[in-house]
């Protein structure tokens, strides 16, 4: 008679326990699922823009100018121009110039050339022998700040001229601030890998999908017991 009764409360919870998991269940396999594909589907190399798949995480902090009416800004050590990555080059930003449509930035230790968006020429700020904290433009030369003191450079020799008047307009790095762009931090597999963990749902997550296991845990020893309890008869 116990034994019947128990059939009957385990067999009641089971279905309720099943109908309480269900949702979570479906969500954590099929978030393995897309993991287990994450090569062939590239989900490491995506990144999802949509800010209802953004909003767990911190903002990324872009630091960047505003340079002949284009946006040129940093995230990580991925440079841009507008939405055009140009170049990795080791973070902050410190300043670029353009002259005669050749692109001049400068990053904590690289001097880098561009033209046409392609990667010309990096040069390590060490190699030149100088201290460079800032870089401009004048009369169609590109000017190095090496201390306090200006000084033309010539990109053939490498070499710092005399020092010279500092540039009329310098630009200034910032943070960027109400500036949408788009995010190329977060991964959509970074992103998946959180939902299947729970994480995307903040600390509260990681508890309810434990849950879920467990009720899974549950699930399968009641419905053993059920099955085998039924063979009796």
């Amino acid at each position: 008679m116990f034994k019947r009764k128990l059939r009957f409360f385990l067999h009641r919870w089971h279905r309720r326990l099943g109908l309480a998991a269900a949702i979570i269940v479906l969500i954590v396999s099929f978030t393995g699922i897309l993991l287990n594909h994450t090569g062939g589907l590239a989900l490491a190399k995506q990144y999802p823009q949509s800010g209802f798949w953004l909003w767990p995480y911190p903002q990324e902090q872009h630091r960047g100018i505003q340079l002949n009416g284009q946006l040129l800004y940093q995230t990580t050590q991925q440079v841009f121009l507008n939405e055009l990555p140009l170049l990795n080059c080791a973070p902050p930003l410190i300043n670029a110039a353009i002259i005669d449509q050749q692109l001049w930035v400068l990053c904590a230790s690289q001097l880098l050339f561009l033209q046409n968006g392609q990667l010309i020429e990096s040069i390590e700020t060490v190699l030149l022998g100088h201290d460079i904290s800032n870089i401009g433009a004048l009369n169609g030369q590109l000017l190095i700040k090496n201390l306090n003191t200006w000084h033309g450079f010539d990109d053939l020799t490498m070499q710092l001229g005399e020092p010279t008047d500092a540039p009329s307009v310098l630009n200034k790095v910032a943070p960027l601030e109400n500036i949408q762009t788009k995010n190329h931090t977060i991964t959509w597999q970074k992103v998946i890998q959180d939902i299947h963990s729970g994480r995307f749902f903040g600390s509260m997550g990681i508890y309810i999908v434990d849950a879920a296991a467990i009720i899974l845990m549950l699930l399968a020893l009641s419905g053993f017991w059920i099955w085998f309890s039924r063979q009796k008869y």
